[in-house]
């Protein structure tokens, strides 16, 4: 299978620190590690490479997220074929060209005519149906006049564009997927709200990776405000969560909406937030220290597992809790377990680029 990977983005992000795109990097590496040297990065991604991270870390830690999970693991691209590219595309040289909008360009609607332009020049030689644009944008707006001239897939997928596009979300290397290990924290001490920047401790992958899967639980929650609740809903965090051994803790999941985190398994993060003897720390959840003086109404997850943003969550080692004398550990066992299978199953890099090839060919196959 050869694969041109286009990314549409100005080269000069290329070599900044914003050069990074979790839904255009993510489904890069799957591919390349489904197809090899035959998935041909047009512009080289360096971020991508173990060679890059080697001969330039400092550059890594000055990347979104210190370029954490999926960033710096692919090995030796020396034998990719960049050369004469144009003459391939003019001949049809590859069975598929796989265009990813990176965030920069889709956040401005300045950028529209470049992504036309984009188009024409691959469309010139290309059917529509052997061309994929992913569009990994945090909104849910979809421009039709863009998204009708090829095979459009959209991450944050609204119901009312679900007949114009094809869902897909981030996902996370096969390689980073950890085995269990023993835990010691009920819940992990992130959290991932603008007001726990001080639990944003982490330096390096290693000791990030190590205490999700030293906990139980680890909080996770949408993006940004929940005034809005038709955006920011994927993120890295949840899966990573998740190949380190340990059960997200979704603060708001029950608010998703449907076709947006599709293969996402929703309905197990509702399940975990049922288990008994399992406290998240938030206003009326007991047991409370008796220094605590906060709001003390019951918390009643079997009527309603809904807590909003994790900025509610509280500080310290009132983050949340696990009452062992109520705790089914063979429940969590087996929860745990079904989030493992269904990683394997459906987010890995690897499955996710999988399903994306496996559409392109049904739609040419019709």
């Amino acid at each position: 299978m050869k694969i041109l990977y286009v990314p549409i983005m100005n080269p000069e992000t290329l070599e900044s620190d914003k050069a990074l795109d979790y839904q255009s990097d993510t489904l890069f590496y799957g591919l390349r590690k489904l197809f090899g040297d035959d998935v041909v990065d047009i512009m080289r991604l360096w971020f991508m490479y173990k060679k890059d991270k080697l001969e330039r870390p400092e550059n890594f830690k000055e990347l979104w997220g210190k370029a954490f999970t999926c960033y710096g693991l692919l090995g030796d691209d020396s034998k990719v074929d960049r050369e004469d590219l144009g003459s391939k595309i003019a001949n049809h040289f590859f069975d598929f060209i796989i265009m990813p909008m990176h965030w920069s360009v889709a956040e401005n609607e300045e950028n529209k005519p470049g992504v036309h332009q984009f188009l024409d020049q691959v469309l010139e030689h290309y059917p529509p149906s052997r061309v994929a644009l992913i569009d990994g944008w945090d909104r849910q707006d979809i421009d039709l006049n863009i998204s009708r001239r090829c095979v459009y897939f959209k991450r944050e997928l609204s119901d009312r564009y679900k007949n114009e596009a094809f869902p897909i979300s981030f996902s996370i290397p096969l390689e980073q997927v950890r085995s269990s290990s023993e835990k010691s924290y009920d819940f992990a001490p992130l959290v991932p709200s603008p007001n726990h920047l001080d639990t944003y401790i982490y330096d390096d992958e290693k000791s990030y990776y190590d205490d999700y899967n030293k906990s139980y639980f680890a909080f996770t929650s949408k993006k940004g405000s929940m005034d809005d609740l038709n955006s920011a809903w994927d993120c890295l965090r949840h899966y990573e969560i998740m190949a380190a051994d340990c059960v997200p803790f979704f603060t708001n999941v029950e608010k998703c909406p449907r076709h947006t985190l599709e293969n996402f398994p929703k309905d197990l993060c509702v399940e975990a937030k049922r288990l008994p003897g399992v406290y998240p720390g938030v206003e009326g959840c007991p047991p409370r220290p008796k220094w605590y003086s906060g709001k003390r109404e019951e918390y009643k997850p079997e009527e309603d597992t809904y807590i909003g943003p994790s900025t509610k969550i509280l500080h310290g080692e009132l983050r949340g809790r696990i009452d062992f004398d109520r705790f089914d550990r063979t429940s969590y066992l087996d929860l745990k377990h079904r989030f493992r299978e269904h990683l394997l199953k459906h987010l890995t890099c690897e499955q996710t680029a999988t399903k994306l090839i496996d559409t392109m060919i049904r739609i040419n196959a019709d």
